[in-house]
């Protein structure tokens, strides 16, 4: 049996993508540097930005209070301070749906009529997708939040969707972990025949069963190295399933995500994102922690009490203040656990961090003012060298995000001088 770089498993009932596998593939290609993966993490409401900045610039990073959990990634981190999203800004209501609306166009969203710009993430998936089962993948831990108007008499779409495919395309987020899990992984929709779609529709136990004997006979072309990376990758897949299992175990009458248990949620989704990028069923993915304006309680933090958006307005309260610390450092704890995933994942003769940028952010930065200057982001990743790690980059008052988008698409090999607004790439990203 000949196999290929884009090896799958197939069964009557699944199909399982395999991970990056150096022995399938000629020695010069089995060398060859994988193609750049992007994950772009939104976060809403802003951070509390006195608890978040590192101490120090240039190659001096000591991390702050609400960055704790990324201690030991520091040479994987660029935290970057000074960056504008002047498209937020704006004398009427509506800040919270302009910072989701143009945290990835960099554009002005329209107030009347659905319109916007096509998301950075978008653009590279343009480039970076052909060839993959899918172009992108559009994630969330909220479900979209009405329809009409919101935040501002803005359409609600803007305050649930951060990625757009054209200026009046939204590309809507998935928000239910069996969904996308079945949608990566061959649950569903696979099946060439209609006699396939029967018993794909019949199947209930794990898809690794039905691709069990495949499996089995691939093991034995592998050389030892790669049997273990195998056996490693669909004893990992196996675990994620059965987390999927516990959270959506009740069929197609499963309540919305919104009632999923939040300290589990984001977790689950990113780790689906994480075996999408290594096995190359997509290079780009986006993810909305929550959305815009998030009135959530997380009351299983510890002293937390207030919903996210009433406690980012703290006016100075010291009790808020305290609270927002706590959300803030949950959320950045969630990108040091997905960074760390990453970085236990093989690809090609690496990690799937180190040949990957990810963009950790938002497009407000004190949510007490709606301000939407020196936002709160983190550049992580190697990214073919795209990045220099182990700094506080602090760049000009005033530099457009869009600067950054820039220097991420020309990363990944998008023949761009200038995304949106933007003045050229982003200097000093790369040391």
């Amino acid at each position: 049996m000949s196999w290929s770089r884009r090896a799958v498993l197939r069964g009557a009932a699944a199909t399982v993508a395999l991970p990056f596998l150096p022995s399938l593939l000629p020695r010069a290609a089995a060398n060859s540097t994988p193609p750049l993966r992007l994950l772009f993490f939104f976060v809403p409401n802003g951070l509390r930005m006195d608890t978040w900045r590192p101490v120090g610039a240039g190659s001096t990073l000591e991390l702050g209070p609400t960055m704790q959990g990324l201690v030991g990634l520091e040479d994987r981190l660029c935290v970057v301070s000074g960056l504008d999203l002047a498209a937020a800004r704006s004398p009427i209501l509506g800040d919270h749906s302009r910072c989701s609306g143009s945290f990835l166009t960099c554009a002005s969203v329209a107030q009347d009529v659905v319109r916007n710009g096509i998301s950075v993430d978008q653009v590279a998936a343009a480039h970076l997708g052909v060839g993959t089962p899918f172009r992108s993948l559009e994630l969330g831990s909220e479900p979209a939040a009405g329809v009409g108007l919101c935040d501002g008499d803005y359409p609600c779409v803007y305050a649930h969707t951060q990625s757009w495919s054209s200026p009046t395309s939204p590309m809507p987020n998935l928000t239910h972990p069996r969904t996308v899990f079945d949608r990566l992984f061959g649950r569903s929709g696979e099946a060439a025949t209609p006699e396939e779609a029967v018993r794909l529709a019949a199947f209930q136990g794990s898809v690794l069963d039905a691709v069990r004997t495949q499996a089995t006979a691939l093991q034995a072309t592998l050389a030892v190295e790669d049997r273990h990376r195998l056996d490693q990758y669909l004893t990992g897949l196996r675990e994620l399933e059965q987390r999927v299992d516990v959270l959506s175990s009740c069929g197609p009458s499963d309540p919305p995500p919104d009632v999923v248990p939040l300290r589990d949620h984001p977790d689950v989704m990113l780790d689906l994102a994480v075996a999408a990028l290594a096995c190359d069923r997509t290079r780009v993915v986006s993810y909305m922690l929550a959305n815009a304006a998030c009135d959530r309680v997380y009351d299983f933090l510890p002293g937390v009490r207030d919903a996210h958006h009433q406690a980012s307005h703290h006016e100075g309260d010291e009790g808020l203040l305290a609270q927002i610390a706590t959300i803030d450092r949950w959320e950045v704890d969630r990108f040091a656990r997905l960074l760390r995933r990453m970085d236990e994942s093989p690809l090609g003769t690496g990690t799937l961090l180190d040949h990957s940028l990810v963009v950790f952010g938002s497009g407000i930065s004190d949510g007490n003012r709606h301000a939407h200057d020196d936002l709160p982001v983190i550049v992580a990743g190697g990214g073919g060298g795209a990045v220099a790690g182990g700094r506080h980059l602090v760049v000009p008052s005033g530099t457009p995000l869009a600067n950054l988008h820039t220097s991420i698409l020309q990363a990944a090999g998008v023949a761009t001088p200038a995304f949106a607004d933007a003045t050229g790439p982003l200097e000093g990203l790369a040391g």
